[in-house]
């Protein structure tokens, strides 16, 4: 699609834009069907009892979503080949913030359904929006009839086919754990990992959301053959500092805002979702590498790496649970993230892009620390309490997001970015106070 629009091609773009929407439209059904077989039969995920109808009307509910999410995918070359992943992020974000508003507001008192109705709302929302927006930044895009489907089908999966197993991969690592759980634990340990889980995907959400708006200025910069070592070790820095910034309150603040939420007997998600900060922590890397591959497209060997990663996640994940039960399964995956997407992704950001191994490794291990010592500071002096009020809590999550800024600024940027940095600051404030 976006080299149909690069040519201006509006025949081939709208023909290539029927056939996403049919061919994701078929793969929704497919995946309807597998939900709905799961829903009908919910013995096959391990759950039994008085627990069954909960879990196939929240399945059925569920297949909804899936359905929706595959069917927008369609749409994600138009905002690709216009280079304008910030009207992508400005949804996502306003999505992401109403539903995280209205899980807050409707868990308690509804319960697990409600995360399910709150999940389908807005990210119908989000794709609707999208859907329009697309329409409107290109003009003249419509449904194209007849199409040639098998060769229109064909060009697509040559561009995108290792994309397609890149997010195959990482959607079997965060759907996979509630499968092995309800195996292996049963559906109230659900409960526990899927409260600590959603907050902490909220969170690593909000960061690739806003991170992404940097593809095209990196696109950009590869047309003009600007693309260098120097720039892209930069973008790192500036996706760590940001990763600190989202993820430091989660850490120190995340569980009083679960006692807040859900009550005391949810303690032990409290501690999970520590142990989840550091396995999201240690994804950092891969994802500005992934940044770089992609506008290159030189992206191949990612996909085997997320296969890779998969693998392991699911094996280690289900070892350690069946010995250590919950802990031993997020333990597992803090094992796959170390393993696969900080030292292997080094090590392929080395081979491909000409960023030392030792560089990157040393941007994670200064991250990392920051993280472990604000951790082992809060647990010795106790300076964020686990039970705060609402108001508390909110002044206690502005004060971690400012200390982690002032530590990423000192500890992750080199004197290069800090000197931009402030140079944007003082600008900002110049034109604010020329403005008023």
């Amino acid at each position: 699609m976006a080299q149909a629009i690069e040519r201006r091609d509006n025949a081939t773009l709208n023909q290539l834009y029927t056939s996403a929407l049919c061919l994701f439209a078929l793969l929704s059904l497919l995946a309807l069907v597998a939900l709905s077989l799961l829903a009908i039969f919910p013995f096959l995920l391990g759950i039994t009892g008085h627990n069954q109808q909960l879990a196939a009307t929240a399945l059925l509910l569920f297949t909804l979503k899936v359905v929706l999410d595959f069917t927008a995918n369609a749409i994600h070359g138009i905002f690709s080949g216009q280079l304008r992943f910030d009207l992508d992020s400005q949804v996502s974000i306003a999505a992401l913030l109403i539903k995280a508003g209205l899980m807050v507001a409707l868990v308690e008192p509804y319960g697990v359904l409600a995360l399910v109705v709150v999940t389908i709302l807005a990210d119908s929302f989000a794709h609707l929006t999208k859907f329009v927006l697309a329409h409107r930044i290109q003009p003249g895009l419509h449904l194209a009839w007849p199409i040639q489907f098998r060769r229109n089908c064909q060009d697509l999966f040559s561009y995108a086919r290792h994309v397609v197993f890149i997010e195959l991969a990482r959607l079997i690592q965060e759907k996979s754990p509630l499968i092995l759980i309800s195996h292996l634990l049963g559906l109230v340990a659900i409960s526990l990992y899927a409260i600590a889980d959603r907050l902490l995907k909220q969170a690593t959400m909000l960061v690739q959301t806003v991170t992404a708006v940097l593809q095209p200025y990196l696109i950009r910069k590869l047309e003009q053959g600007q693309l260098s070592v120097d720039l892209m070790k930069k973008n790192m820095q500036l996706h760590a500092w940001f990763t600190a910034i989202v993820l430091l309150p989660i850490l120190l603040c995340g569980p009083a805002f679960i006692l807040l939420w859900v009550g005391s007997e949810f303690a032990l998600s409290q501690t999970l979702l520590l142990v989840m900060v550091f396995a999201g922590l240690l994804r950092t890397l891969s994802v500005p590498i992934s940044q770089f591959l992609l506008a290159k497209a030189d992206h191949a060997l990612i996909a085997p790496l997320e296969m890779i990663a998969a693998c392991v996640f699911v094996l280690l994940v289900t070892l350690l649970g069946h010995f250590y039960g919950l802990l031993g399964m997020v333990w597992g995956s803090v094992i796959c993230s170390a393993l696969v997407h900080t030292l292997a992704f080094a090590i392929l950001a080395e081979k491909k892009l000409a960023i030392p191994i030792g560089y990157s490794l040393w941007l994670m291990f200064r991250l990392v620390m920051i993280f472990a010592g604000m951790l082992l500071f809060n647990h010795f002096f106790e300076v964020v309490s686990s039970t705060l009020s609402w108001a508390e809590l909110i002044i206690w999550v502005v004060a971690c997001i400012l200390a982690a800024a002032m530590l990423g600024f000192c500890c992750l940027l080199d004197r290069s970015m800090r000197r931009l940095v402030w140079q944007m600051l003082f600008a900002g404030r110049r034109r604010f106070s020329s403005g008023g």
